[in-house]
């Protein structure tokens, strides 16, 4: 039976959303800095399909095919929007903003990104490696007036291979 102190005892002092990082790598552009301005991110989801097979009026779900989510990353804006740069060349390498050419070679702008779970005392928890990633959204920055007190982010969403999570 479940009490109180059980539960205390599983949970611990529970995992934090606020205690993570990210890091790119591979990616035919350099981020600098983003592992401090990067101040949201998610933990990779992912679905397995159903493939139904029918006998004699009955469905028998079997398992399909994975994909994986979006994933998707929000990043304060430095001063001279230096990172939302580099998603922008990354973006146009793939498809030039002028002409439409672009790589025709996915490796030459396929990335990974590594997510990293901490603790409150910054020990790793568990980690995520997100393999074959590039960006297909760069979310506008909102200008306005009124805008007082606040630090202009944006948000980028990546397409992705897969997700080997590790330890």
């Amino acid at each position: 039976m479940a009490n109180l102190e059980s539960f205390k005892a599983r949970i611990g002092g529970g995992v934090r959303p606020n205690q993570f990082s990210v890091e790119i790598t591979g990616a035919p552009v350099t981020f600098t800095g983003l592992d401090f301005l990067c101040h949201a991110a998610s933990l990779p989801g992912s679905t397995i399909g159903q493939a139904p097979v029918f006998h004699r009026g009955r469905v028998i779900p079997l398992a399909g095919e994975r994909t994986f989510n979006p994933w998707n990353i929000t990043i304060y804006a430095d001063q001279a929007l230096a990172i939302r740069s580099q998603f922008e060349v990354w973006s146009n390498l793939m498809n030039d903003y002028a002409n439409a050419s672009g790589e025709t070679d996915p490796n030459s702008y396929k990335a990974q990104a590594i997510v990293t779970q901490l603790d409150r005392n910054d020990l790793v928890v568990k980690t995520y490696n997100i393999v074959g990633i590039f960006p297909v959204d760069i979310s506008e920055i909102q200008l306005a007036w009124q805008q007082n007190d606040t630090v202009e982010e944006f948000t980028v969403t990546f397409a992705v291979e897969r997700v080997d999570p590790l330890g």
